[in-house]
């Protein structure tokens, strides 16, 4: 049945003006929106809004201690 409005829907898309089609997507395009439903709320959301800004007022030693131990190492890599 789908498929049959479907082509019949599409028969009547193709004899409208530029101006119509572009109404009707417009107008389509609005009422699929307001069908869709809106994403849960998870926690994963409300551990990133918590954690936001936390290293905002970290000390300038602990910053240069964190970047000490996240160095790249010097060793040299061969692929033999």
């Amino acid at each position: 049945m789908d498929e049959s409005i479907i082509s019949t829907s599409l028969t009547l898309f193709e004899q409208l003006t530029l101006k119509g089609k572009l109404n009707l997507l417009a107008k389509l395009a609005q009422r699929i929106g307001t069908e869709i439903p809106a994403a849960p709320h998870t926690p994963k959301e409300d551990l990133i809004d918590e954690l936001f800004g936390s290293w905002q007022d970290i000390d300038d030693e602990a910053v240069a201690a964190i970047y000490q131990t996240r160095t790249s190492s010097n060793t040299e890599l061969t692929l033999d």
